[in-house]
């Protein structure tokens, strides 16, 4: 939900109280802001047998064209890369049907 339209339809509550039409005001913009998601929906966009990440603090791992997502390829989950543990760069192509591209170990 938008903070523009929580505050709206919690000013509308507050000021309309008394005419009775303040909360259903209110309620309907809270509900209409609710069915547009905020984000788009998660999806899994690669395959096993291997996992596949992407962690970097201040890196996004789309290209400027949304085609391409960078990731890293392991043979675990649940912990970060040990020194010395293999670990494969590589690319996903979003417009062929999600394909890791591998491009250094």
């Amino acid at each position: 939900m938008k903070r523009r339209t929580l505050l709206k339809g919690t000013a509308g509550s507050v000021l309309g109280w008394g005419s009775g039409a303040g909360p259903l005001i209110a309620g309907r913009a809270m509900a209409e802001s609710m069915t547009q998601p905020a984000y788009p929906q998660a999806r899994a966009v690669t395959r096993g047998p291997k996992h596949h990440f992407f962690g970097y603090y201040d890196k996004y791992p789309w290209d400027t064209t949304g085609r391409y997502l960078l990731a890293m390829e392991v043979d675990f989950i649940g912990r970060d890369p040990k020194a010395g543990e293999p670990l494969t760069v590589g690319l996903v192509d979003l417009k062929r049907d999600n394909q890791y591209m591998p491009l250094d170990t």
